[in-house]
């Protein structure tokens, strides 16, 4: 069997005793084989699931031509938790299932195999997010799904705004924001957050995370774009809450005050906006790990002490988010 005929799929994102709506398949690099492990209607034994992992199973393959019952399956799963009527056991549950998804996306040491990885993690987020904004506003979801489709098929670039997207809608569910509302609100203001880099020249959206390599006015420009997406947000007549255009301006702000572009200090950054820092700070690991001998869990550590040790975000927020990665 062709391995290029097969997608990797996160071990945690297997739910023990459901049945699976797909062929499960393990590969063994050593025997060049992939073997069918449990058929389409199988089950994985609680005990036996437990087993793999520790024994550091941490990838099954479907065959490509399985992989949108896969993302119905893991998006299904995380439905019915937004859905569920008991706010604590939601609360709970959300926790150990988006920890489950995200550390199993990001443990993987290969760039390639992280990439296809969070590939999986942007499809489960989209159909998330169309089944909540199905009963909120059916205008909301087409606009979400064009800004999707139209990064998708974009460079690593355009893809970035997906990825943010993704990381933050479930960054937020797993530490305990789970209303239709919240989720929706920080799927766009992630997807718009850095809308106006358009109106920037590319060498300026380019330092977008290094600011100090810019000369002055370039500096001011790129300080500006959280207004200047506003700005294009408005000439488009989009409305957005207050809580997208808070992403919008404020993710670049840092706990400390030494952020942009107001230098807001403290609580008055509102946690969204920092949410979807975080978010952008680790798409930004991502696509430049490249083959990198530093490992991606130690630049992982690194982030979080960064953002934690100089209060770039709210000290326990960074605590709390931290705990789903690592």
């Amino acid at each position: 069997m062709e391995l290029q005929n097969y997608v990797p799929i996160q071990s945690l994102d297997l739910e023990a005793e459901r049945a699976i709506t797909f062929d499960l398949y393990l590969n063994l690099p050593l025997n060049k084989k992939v073997i069918r492990y449990r058929k389409k209607g199988g089950t994985l034994e609680s005990q036996r699931l437990a087993q793999l992992l520790d024994g550091n199973v941490t990838n099954f393959w479907i065959r490509k031509e399985d992989y949108k019952a896969f993302v119905m399956y893991v998006a299904k799963r995380l439905q019915a938790l937004v859905e569920h009527p008991d706010p604590v056991t939601q609360k709970n549950m959300a926790v150990v299932s988006a920890k489950a998804i995200l550390t199993s996306t990001f443990q993987a040491n290969d760039s390639a195999m992280v990439k296809a990885l969070m590939g999986n993690l942007n499809e489960i987020t989209i159909v998330l997010i169309d089944s909540v904004l199905e009963n909120i506003s059916p205008i909301r979801k087409k606009a979400f799904r064009r800004l999707m489709e139209f990064s998708d098929k974009g460079t690593d670039f355009h893809k970035h705004p997906v990825n943010v997207s993704s990381l933050a809608v479930l960054i937020s569910f797993g530490i305990g924001y789970s209303t239709n509302k919240i989720l929706t609100e920080v799927a766009m203001g992630a997807l718009l957050h850095d809308i106006g880099l358009a109106r920037l020249p590319a060498r300026v959206s380019a330092s977008a995370h290094d600011p100090l390599a810019l000369n002055p006015a370039d500096r001011q420009l790129l300080y500006d774009h959280g207004q200047k997406g506003l700005e294009i947000l408005d000439e488009k007549s989009i409305v957005v809450s207050e809580i997208v255009k808070s992403i919008i301006t404020q993710h670049h702000e840092q706990f400390n005050g030494f952020g942009y572009p107001a230098g807001l200090r403290g609580f008055d950054i509102n946690e969204f906006a920092q949410i979807v820092r975080v978010a952008d700070e680790l798409d930004h690991v991502v696509r430049n790990h490249g083959d990198s001998a530093d490992s991606l869990r130690r630049q992982l550590e690194t982030l979080f002490f960064q953002l934690h040790e100089e209060k770039i975000i709210e000290p326990s927020l960074a605590n709390r988010i931290r705990n789903l990665f690592l």
